[in-house]
Order: structure tokens, then C-alpha cells, then sequence
């Protein structure tokens, strides 16, 4: 108040250029704040998703793009806006009154009376109430945090499954090329004059390796439009996924890492679960402090001279205290008892539910570990052999040592083992990013 008081003594001083030229700075000195303001609305502004960011780009921008998320956003608020509503005291109450004027009493005149009351909760239920909504602000939390996880554990692994199917469509049409070299090295055969069943069982074999590419080429729009759906955008938008599994998707993770998370002490789910439990311990506080009476204040005017100008009569000013008796005690015990019985169901069900979550951990890390075998195994054994054998078929089959047979059911047995390791690179990345979800935070960092 001083400044502004010492600042309007200056300006009385200044000269009329001089007051000019002050305006002018002020001016421009509230224009240069809004340009600055518009700038930053600008830098605020969210881009739209183009579709060809990486995972983890996609992965920031699901808080803000997934409906789900944002509705739990919304409920978070709403939860919040109910704490000042919980230390308010009742709304007053307004009451006027009046004796009508009837024809054996026309000349008494009628009775007036205003009054107003204010309840006062009683001593501490208000900060009980406080307290009963911040456990329902922390549960809302929560929930917001818990369905951040499932939204993004739902993405990534359909993510994964789309990068798989990639994979596995380039594997699929390298061994159609393949398979198309054996059909022209029969074909060679046949015009020699030797059997046309080398050609026949070449084009069956082509014919159904084109067959599951255009199974999988058609499973491209429904993965694509349920990861548009997680990002809230339409099903047919453009989004474009690699060929492969991004980054350090099938990084190792350290024995220790797992051993630490499998405390599930970040769950967000266990945290809802504590957070109800806690709601309804003060519950049963509240329902102790129900035995504390109510207050309830009032004051009253009352007139009995006529609604005219020097009119003679009395006034009278009432003052009124009421004060409710909780003396039944079997309703108080009953209400206590209920509000206990509330208690301990949400503490058995998070029990419960600790359980649940310890067993789908065992069973993620087991998938993982599982995974993790299946593909040392192929990548070290199976798949070099495989890969042997089809060359071997193959030249065995030019000189005539071999038939047909062997080097299509070398081919196959070939193919059917590079897609079962595709799969188990995608149950380990899958099964990784469940265990995230179940410990509530990242293991490892997911590359571009």
C-alpha cells in the first residue's frame, strides 16, 4: 500500500510529457507481459501424435491421449473439491413465521418472527470428515496411478505383438523366396523329364506360406486400431511400427532387480487397497464421535406491531441453544460395530489381494525365466541346425542324393521354429512388461 501510495505522490509531480511518456511505458509494459503469455499458451499446446513417434514417445503421451486416464484424472479432482466441503459448517437456516390475522382477532394485530440457526458439528467430527475424504483423494490417486499402468502395459504389449508380426510376416516371405528357388530347381528337374511331384508339392508348400502372410498381413488393422484406441484417436489413423522389438525390450534383468520389486511395495493397486482400509479405520472414529452431541445456535426476532410507520407494539429478541442427546446406546454400539466390521472386510480383501498379486508375480517372473530359456535355446541350437539342414537338403537334393520330401520338411521344420522363436521373444517382452506393471514402476528402460 505504501508503494502505491508513494508512486501516485510522483505522478502528481510529473509534467504532462512526462505522463505521457510513463503511460506509454506501462503500456508496453502490459503488452510485453501478454505477448509473453501468448507464447507460452503457444509452448503448451500440445502437437497432435503423427504416428511415427517411437514407444517411448507414445508411452509419454498416453496420459494425456487415453480417455481412461483422464477420466481417473477427473475423479482425482473430484475428490479433491470434496475436502473444503468436509470442514464447512451446515448451511444456516432461515425461518419467518406469523400469526394470520383472523376475522374473531381483527383487533389484535398479528404476530411476527424471524430467525436464523447455524448447526455446530461436534467437537473434531469435522476433522474426522477431513480426514475421511483425504484417504478417498489418496485412494483416487491411486487408481489414477494403477490404470497409468494398465493402460500402458496394455499398449506396450499389443505394441510388442505388432513388432512380432512384423518379424515374422519379413521371415514368412524370405521363406516363400526360398521356397520359390526350390519350385524353379524342381521345375529345371521336371523338364529333364523327372517326376512333376517335386514341382506340385513345391507350390502347396508356396500356397500355404502365402496363405498365413495374408493372415497376417490382415491382423495389421485391428492391432493398429486397438493401439489407436489406447491413444484416443480414430482406429484407421496412421501409426507406423517397427519391424522389430524396440531397444532393450529383451535386455537382461538382473536377478537382484527382480528379487527387490517382488516386494510389490510400489503397487499402486496395494496402495488403493491401504488407502480404503485407512478410510474406514476413521470410520470407526466417526462413528465413536457420533456419541458427541450437536450444537445448534439460534436467534430469533419477534414483532407483534403492524407492518406500518409508528405503529406501537413490542419487540422481542430470542437467543436459542439445541443440543441433540445420543442416549441410545444400542444404535451407538451398532454403529460402531458396523463401522469395524467395514474395517476388517477391507482389511481381509487387501490381504486377499497382496496374495493374488504375489502369485501373478511368481507367475510373470516365471514366463520371463521361461522366455528367456526357450530362446537361448532356439538362437543357440535349434535354429543353427535348422538352418543347417535346409542347406544340406538343399545340396543333397541338386545332386540327386535326396528328395523332394526331405528338403520341404527341412524347410518347414525350419520356419515353424523361427516362428515359435519369435514367439517366445514376444511372451518375454509381454511377460517383462506385466511384472512392470505388477511392481508399479520400470525395470529396465526401453530404447527408441
Amino acid at each position: 500500500m505504501t508503494i502505491t501510495h508513494r508512486h501516485a505522490r510522483v505522478s502528481r509531480r510529473l509534467l504532462p510529457v512526462e505522463c505521457a511518456r510513463e503511460a506509454l511505458r506501462r503500456c508496453a509494459g502490459l503488452l510485453a507481459v501478454l505477448i509473453a503469455g501468448a507464447a507460452l499458451a503457444q509452448d503448451t499446446v500440445t502437437t497432435p501424435i503423427s504416428g511415427s513417434e517411437t514407444l517411448e514417445q507414445l508411452l509419454a503421451r498416453l496420459p494425456e491421449a487415453n480417455p481412461d486416464i483422464r477420466a481417473r484424472r477427473h475423479e482425482v479432482e473430484a475428490a479433491r473439491q470434496r475436502l473444503p466441503q468436509a470442514w464447512a459448517l451446515p448451511e444456516p437456516e432461515l425461518t419467518y413465521g406469523f400469526w394470520p390475522r383472523q376475522d374473531a382477532m381483527a383487533e389484535d394485530p398479528p404476530d411476527h418472527r424471524v430467525g436464523i440457526m447455524q448447526g455446530l458439528p461436534g467437537p473434531g467430527k469435522r476433522a474426522l470428515r477431513a480426514d475421511r475424504v483425504q484417504t478417498e483423494i489418496d485412494a483416487a490417486q491411486h487408481r489414477l496411478a494403477m490404470t497409468t499402468l494398465e493402460v500402458s502395459f496394455d499398449f506396450r504389449t499389443t505394441y510388442y505383438e505388432a513388432c512380432i508380426l512384423e518379424r515374422t510376416i519379413a521371415i514368412a516371405r524370405e521363406n516363400l523366396a526360398l521356397v520359390t528357388q526350390f519350385e524353379a530347381l524342381a521345375r529345371a528337374r521336371f523338364r529333364t523329364g523327372e517326376a512333376l511331384a517335386d514341382v506340385l508339392k513345391a507350390q502347396v508348400e508356396m500356397g500355404r506360406i502365402g496363405n498365413d502372410i495374408l493372415s497376417m498381413e490382415a491382423l495389421r488393422e485391428p492391432l493398429r486400431a486397438a493401439l489407436n484406441a489406447l491413444l484416443g484417436r480414430p482406429a484407421d489413423a496412421a501409426l507406423t511400427v517397427p519391424t522389430d522389438l524396440p531397444g532393450s525390450a529383451l535386455a537382461a534383468v538382473a536377478p537382484a532387480v527382480l528379487l527387490a520389486a517382488g516386494a510389490l511395495e510400489t503397487n499402486p493397486e496395494l496402495d488403493e487397497w491401504a488407502a480404503q482400509v485407512r478410510g474406514a479405520e476413521v470410520g470407526v472414529r466417526q462413528a465413536r464421535r457420533e456419541c458427541v452431541p450437536d450444537v445448534t445456535l439460534g436467534l430469533e426476532y419477534e414483532s407483534d406491531r403492524p407492518w406500518s410507520p409508528n405503529a406501537e407494539g413490542s419487540d422481542m429478541v430470542f437467543a436459542s441453544i439445541t443440543v441433540n442427546l445420543p442416549i441410545w446406546s444400542r444404535l451407538n454400539r451398532s454403529r460402531i460395530a458396523e463401522a469395524a466390521a467395514q474395517a476388517a472386510a477391507l482389511r481381509e480383501a487387501r490381504q486377499g489381494r497382496a496374495n493374488r498379486l504375489q502369485a501373478d508375480w511368481q507367475r510373470a517372473v516365471y514366463r520371463l525365466r521361461d522366455a528367456e530359456r526357450r530362446m537361448a535355446l532356439y538362437e543357440g541350437q535349434l535354429l543353427p541346425r535348422a538352418r543347417q539342414s535346409v542347406e544340406v537338403s538343399r545340396q543333397a537334393y541338386e545332386v540327386g542324393k535326396a528328395d523332394f520330401t526331405a528338403l520341404i520338411d527341412a524347410q518347414r521344420m525350419a520356419l515353424d521354429l523361427q516362428t515359435v522363436y519369435e514367439q517366445a521373444r514376444l511372451d518375454r517382452a509381454q511377460a517383462l512388461a506385466e511384472a512392470e506393471k505388477l511392481a508399479g514402476r520400470r525395470l529396465l528402460q526401453e530404447g527408441p
